[in-house]
């Protein structure tokens, strides 16, 4: 403004990263030096300064944070910093219940097919994890079996394409995450020309008798389609939002492909000019013509919630 004093800047962590040119460092209320605003690691100021520590010893310490000062943040990791407990929707043979858990995640999975549930347990058990064994619940995506808001992040990687309502399991999701917590949606986008099951060429939204058809004539089974359900990057969205509007939830929706896409012009010095990632999808797409499916990548950010509201 003319004649102002002073100016306002917006810091975009997620569609400009500046994380690569960060030569800063926070102190918080309670004395933690922190070399990355978005991360909760830090180290200790205030306790040592209360028992007497020289100049020395805070060279040390601030040394110290500086080794530990991370790339990047995790923004677009699927994960909100200093949230821990997470729910795997269709957590299969337990693999991201173990990776997750070793990390040091609170971490949940949820299984619809009770023999491998079975499974989990018995392999957490030969991992030596038995402690994790009631983590592995046997439920379905329609209807978790947790309270409203338990969970600071919610995960549900190529399954919303099978379940038989995405819609009530979108609805689930967002009922079962905190305020200031997040999802993480990834699924196949069935406006592809590839359909990855079957590894074969494929219509957008292919007409399922037509659909049928065309695997008969290829000698393929053709029963595995009453398992498909064709989800988009489109209809997923607009579940959120009329889930969200439905239960007074506050939402921010982010395509994780953009943001990743945005995060490498800015590594490698590239202007991210409007349009860029939309031109480039559709040169990816040409290229992958009936060799590669769609994909969807959405991060699903809770901003706020009704105190008494229900999803």
């Amino acid at each position: 403004m003319p004649g102002a004093k002073g100016t306002i800047g917006f810091i975009r962590p997620l569609t400009d990263c500046f994380c690569s040119d960060c030569n800063r460092f926070r102190i918080t209320a309670d004395g933690q030096l922190r070399p990355c605003l978005l991360d909760d690691n830090g180290v200790d100021l205030k306790g040592p300064l209360r028992n007497g520590a020289g100049l020395d010893e805070l060279r040390r310490l601030m040394q110290k944070a500086a080794a530990s000062k991370p790339e990047q943040h995790c923004l677009n990791d699927g994960f909100v910093p200093g949230k821990s407990r997470i729910l795997d929707i269709a957590a299969g043979y337990g693999q991201y219940l173990c990776y997750a858990s070793k990390f040091g995640y609170d971490c949940y999975g949820l299984e619809p097919d009770k023999w491998k549930v079975y499974f989990v347990k018995k392999k957490l058990e030969l991992l030596g994890m038995q402690n994790l064994s009631e983590r592995i619940v046997h439920g379905f995506g329609e209807y978790i079996p947790f309270d409203e808001s338990f969970f600071d992040c919610v995960t549900t990687f190529q399954t919303l394409e099978h379940v038989q309502k995405p819609k009530k399991v979108v609805s689930e999701m967002l009922r079962v995450t905190k305020p200031g917590g997040g999802i993480h949606i990834r699924c196949p986008d069935y406006r592809s020309t590839f359909e990855a099951h079957y590894q074969l060429p494929w219509l957008p939204l292919f007409p399922r008798y037509f659909a049928k058809l065309y695997l008969r004539t290829l000698k393929r089974p053709a029963e595995g389609l009453a398992s498909i359900y064709y989800v988009t990057k489109g209809r997923i969205i607009k579940w959120l939002h009329k889930s969200a509007k439905e239960s007074g939830c506050k939402i921010a929706v982010m395509n994780s492909d953009k943001i990743a896409f945005s995060n490498a012009l800015q590594k490698s010095g590239i202007p991210d000019i409007p349009g860029g990632f939309e031109l480039w999808r559709v040169l990816n797409w040409t290229r992958y013509i009936f060799r590669k499916e769609l994909s969807v990548n959405l991060f699903v950010r809770v901003v706020e919630k009704e105190r008494n509201g229900n999803i």
